[in-house]
Parts: C-alpha cells; structure tokens; sequence
C-alpha cells in the first residue's frame, strides 16, 4: 500500500524545523524507519515529515548544569559507551546495549524511535518517567 500525500521537508537548523514543527500535522523524522511502514499502512497520515536527520549538533552526550544532555541524534551505541551516561546512571548505558544488535544501536537514535515494535524489545528506561524534553 502507498501513504498518503504528504510533504517533505528536510531543515539546515534547529530553529527552522522548530518552525515547520508548529504546524500540528508535522511528525518529526531522522530516518523514518519506525513511521514509514505506518504511512504505508496508512496508520499515520502526517501532513508534513520533518528530517532532522541532517541537522548540526543534535548528536550529543553531555553534563549540562549537573544533568544529563541526550541530544535527538545520539545513538544507542553512543549512550552505552559514554562515560557521561556511565557516571549519571548505569541503568541507562546497559538499557542502550540491550537494544538491537551492534549494527542497529550504531544507526538508531532516540529521534529515529525503536527499532522493533514488539513490547519485548522496549527497554524499560524508555518509559522516560523522569525525563525532561526540550528543543534548543
């Protein structure tokens, strides 16, 4: 089955695709492999993907202020062998190994969603309970 229509747009920066991302039919994307398949099943109808995939300076790990930073391209593989993540939480670095196999903790990032859908490949860390998310 083909998606439906739908427009494509792949921003230079951060402050533009927080722009394109007002619109409320606009669903973020940095790769598209877990919403893609639901296009074509046409369980997701976005209006407007936004590809933040090649957007500078969203693959980090880092302390902010005595907190955690996970910017929205950092790879599973780049939170299990951060020492920051290490120090912070240990949890966290051993969720990100269970993820996958090497080849998809290297490719997948937190933006780009899980890369299965099944309840028991889902980390329980994922759950985010005490997570705070923002864009800068």
């Amino acid at each position: 089955m083909f998606p439906a229509k739908f427009a494509y747009a792949a921003p230079g920066s951060l402050q533009e695709a927080v722009g394109l991302l007002e619109d409320p039919d606009a669903k973020v994307i940095a790769g598209g492999h877990s919403l893609l398949p639901l296009m074509k099943l046409r369980l997701a109808q976005p209006k407007l993907l936004v590809d933040i995939g090649r957007i500078p300076g969203l693959a980090y790990v880092r302390r902010e202020n005595g907190t955690l930073a996970i910017g929205a391209l950092a790879t599973y593989r780049d939170l299990q062998f951060s020492q920051e993540v290490h120090e912070a939480t240990q949890v966290l670095a051993e969720a990100a190994h269970e993820v996958g196999d090497p080849q998809v903790r290297a490719r997948w990032c937190r933006a780009r969603g899980r890369p299965q859908r099944r309840a028991r490949h889902r980390p329980r860390w994922l759950l985010r309970r005490h997570a705070d998310h923002c864009a800068r």
